[in-house]
């Protein structure tokens, strides 16, 4: 642990890291992250890391006008449940003048009301799963 209170990891062969960016430019928050392999990865967790970006895009795949933002979370879950894995709750979230605003985006199944409106900008993050086995 440094002084400042901050940990420093070595990162190890077999590790996965997440790099996420946060960017505040002419009054608007926007946040992105991408997923890296370090060195040699071990075949149940490159299909973990295969499997959260698939989410992803399927979670994206659900995003039109008129459509519930219950869609999203179906759609990511549907995906989980076929590999055996299960998901922590992960939100997405508008993107705005206010960081991490409204809409709220589940990637698990969710009850909250509201429709996605043409225009309107929000953010799908990679719901890590996790082996059903492991928790």
């Amino acid at each position: 642990k440094r002084n400042d209170g901050c940990f420093l990891l070595t990162l190890q062969d077999g590790d996965i890291i997440n790099i996420d960016v946060t960017i505040y430019l002419n009054g608007y928050h926007g946040d992105t992250s991408r997923t890296y392999l370090c060195g040699e990865v071990d075949e149940p967790t490159k299909q973990l890391v295969k499997v959260t970006k698939e989410c992803m895009l399927r979670g994206i795949s659900a995003c039109k006008h008129g459509v519930s933002f219950k869609a999203i979370g179906e759609r990511i879950s549907e995906h989980v449940n076929k590999y055996g894995y299960s998901i922590d709750p992960f939100i997405g979230h508008g993107v705005g003048t206010i960081f991490h605003s409204e809409p709220i985006i589940w990637h698990t199944y969710d009850y909250e009301p509201g429709f996605m409106v043409a225009g309107q900008t929000f953010t799908i993050g990679k719901p890590l799963p996790w082996p059903s086995s492991s928790r």
